[in-house]
């Protein structure tokens, strides 16, 4: 497999993306990032992105806290306690954290330290379940998150409203 072709089997379809599917796209569940298969692939991009030299905004899982993508807590142990990590928090987000976590440790490994990272999720959360709320996926700010940012789809101007971690957006969307 030619470098082009492991680019895009890191990146899931948008069947990904359909409502009411089954299942999400399989290819990029945060157990296979956690456990280092995709390593190779990162490390590539990284070292890529490093010889680039230029500035580059990167995020991993965008709207994370939306059902229809394979990073989504639903597809990744929702709402169990089953021993992954900390006892006390829901496994689908927190395997989330975890694979955004190491991907960014990976960065740091090769010294791809023109990368900003940004964390985006969904205006608001589907399922709307307490597991699936989009501040459980927050990986920390020791991982040097500087943009956060949140996709909201209208079809009119909309006044939208948010408090991400303490700072308070406010705002007019059109879609």
């Amino acid at each position: 497999m030619d470098r082009q072709e492991r680019k895009r089997s890191i990146y899931p379809s948008d069947a990904a993306r359909q409502p009411g599917a089954k299942s999400a796209q399989p290819g990029v569940h945060t157990r296979k990032i956690i456990a280092g298969e995709f390593d190779e692939d990162f490390l590539n991009w990284f070292e890529d992105a490093r010889e680039f030299g230029k500035p580059i905004l990167v995020e991993f899982g965008v709207e994370m806290n939306g059902g229809w993508f394979p990073w989504n807590a639903r597809w990744n142990g929702a709402g169990e306690l089953d021993g992954f990590g900390d006892l006390t928090v829901p496994d689908g987000a927190e395997r989330f954290v975890f694979a955004y976590r190491h991907i960014i440790d990976l960065s740091r490994e090769v010294g791809a330290h023109n990368i900003s990272w940004q964390f985006h999720i969904n205006h608001s959360d589907h399922p709307d379940e307490e597991w699936n709320r989009f501040e459980s996926y927050y990986p920390g700010d020791a991982t040097s998150i500087c943009w956060q940012s949140a996709f909201t789809a209208h079809r009119r101007p909309t006044r939208v409203q948010l408090n991400l971690f303490g700072f308070q957006w406010i705002g007019f969307i059109s879609g």
